[in-house]
């Protein structure tokens, strides 16, 4: 019953967040590198940068949909 009474803080992420996503295939790098804000730092590797988290995930979220892996 203590473990329910005491609530642990929700995890905060330091600002800038960076995502780093590494691709199978150039050709799912070449559609994720569409997305706003994304940069593209390797040949198959894209890297996203945002001070939001929830920014960051939907950035995740349209690179994974654009590469066809969703």
């Amino acid at each position: 019953s203590e473990a329910v009474r005491r609530r642990p803080a929700p995890l905060r992420p330091a600002a800038p967040l960076a995502l780093q996503v590494e691709f199978m295939k150039s050709s799912q790098c070449d559609m994720a590198a569409l997305t706003p804000g994304a940069e593209r730092t390797g040949p198959r590797s894209i890297t996203f940068r945002h001070n939001d988290y929830t920014e960051v995930y939907r950035a995740w979220r349209v690179m994974y949909n654009l590469a066809g892996l969703g």
